[in-house]
């Protein structure tokens, strides 16, 4: 899973992969569209939904601004990797202040994420259940073989 700043291109770690990949146009738009692709096999790749009307976003962009203004410490939060931390707390004081209040914390932007994970589930689901009826299948991943599966 990877923020969704496929515009930028190689700039950010999404642009990386899908280069080192050689993850064709098709697939990119797809991406873009969809949120998520089959990379191969079982392999698939996740972003975040833009929302808001922004053109890349981060995870951290999914919660809402209740949450994205909350002041820890008299500091507010900040995406940046470089901040005065006299003014400004990061991602791992606010991960962590989200672990921690959860309960409090409206998910509702997190929705087609987890959509989409559940989507990757049942295809994959299918796929195997399609591949012990038919010996032809091609381009599963017979490395799971022994693993207990994931229950929804």
């Amino acid at each position: 899973m990877f923020d969704n700043e496929i515009k930028s291109g190689k700039r950010k770690p999404i642009g990386d992969f899908l280069n080192h990949a050689k993850i064709d146009d098709e697939k990119v738009e797809l991406l873009k569209s969809e949120y998520k692709i089959n990379v191969i096999d079982n392999l698939y790749l996740l972003t975040v939904p833009l929302i808001g009307g922004k053109s890349e976003c981060d995870i951290e962009d999914l919660f809402d601004k209740t949450t994205l203004s909350r002041k820890i410490n008299g500091k507010e939060f900040t995406k940046k990797d470089n901040y005065d931390t006299s003014k400004y707390y990061g991602k791992d004081i606010f991960s962590k202040y989200i672990l921690d209040n959860y309960i409090n914390i409206n998910f509702n932007n997190f929705r087609s994420v987890l959509d989409n994970i559940n989507n990757i589930i049942d295809i994959y689901t299918k796929r195997r259940v399609d591949t012990e009826h038919n010996i032809e299948a091609k381009n599963i991943d017979e490395s799971s073989e022994k693993k207990i599966p994931l229950e929804i």
